[in-house]
């Protein structure tokens, strides 16, 4: 399936209504898919992609993707089934099981913590790793994912540093990951909830990358917002291009 990325900078004349990013009440979100998919048509979006957090060991996947075939051919907008899942290793292995990945028409890798070891799910307590090699971390096994297309998306990057540190994740990383996902055909998200959303915008216009644009939403009210946060944001940032 073509996924409906679209290039940075083709926002500064057309803002997509899509939301790559949802969860659902089957893990930590409030609504149900069919209440969902009724609140995206009435926002007006042609395109949504349900991405519920999961693991390898998650039991609900055959029932959460199963509601949303059902649904999905009860409308005249375009569903897709995902997952969010957290990278494990330094290698970029995501937490998803191969007999799921088929079923699936998008998957966003994400840094949930930071993992330790090449080989295990081992992860770094917090408080026993200093920013610096947050950053390293991060960068690394981010690049992995991407290099390994392991994941359509890196979702959020730097967010969980940023909340974990209070410092902002540096430019030149996120520079690094930014290339590897525009070399390899991986879109970075542009997270309307992360505190570094305005960042990650403009560093993925500097190199014109793919971008998934998402709200991260859990209740109704926040389907769709990352259109109208990237609708804000654009007529400050077409000066600069």
């Amino acid at each position: 399936m073509k996924l409906p990325f679209v290039t940075a900078e083709s926002l500064l004349s057309h803002v997509p209504k899509i939301d790559l990013h949802i969860h659902t009440s089957f893990v930590d979100g409030e609504a149900g898919i069919k209440e969902i998919i009724q609140y995206a048509e009435h926002k007006g979006l042609q395109t949504i992609a349900f991405t519920e957090h999961a693991r390898r060991s998650s039991t609900y996947l055959p029932e959460y993707l199963g509601e949303i075939k059902l649904y999905a051919f009860q409308t005249g907008i375009k569903v897709l089934k995902g997952v969010e899942v957290k990278i494990i290793n330094l290698s970029g292995e995501i937490d998803v099981s191969p007999g799921v990945i088929d079923d699936l028409d998008i998957i966003l890798g994400v840094i949930h913590r930071f993992p330790v070891s090449f080989r295990e799910p081992i992860f770094a307590p917090k408080g026993d790793i200093t920013a610096d090699h947050a950053v390293e971390i991060e960068e690394l096994a981010t690049i992995n994912m991407i290099k390994k297309g392991y994941a359509d998306v890196v979702s959020h990057p730097g967010r969980i540093f940023e909340e974990q540190f209070g410092i902002p994740f540096p430019i030149p990383a996120l520079d690094n990951i930014v290339l590897a996902a525009k070399q390899h055909r991986v879109a970075i998200e542009l997270n309307s909830k992360a505190p570094n959303f305005p960042t990650v915008l403009r560093v993925c216009l500097k190199h014109n990358c793919l971008v998934s644009p998402g709200s991260d939403a859990h209740i109704l009210e926040e389907i769709g917002s990352v259109t109208t946060a990237l609708s804000d944001a654009m007529p400050r940032l077409r000066g600069d291009h």
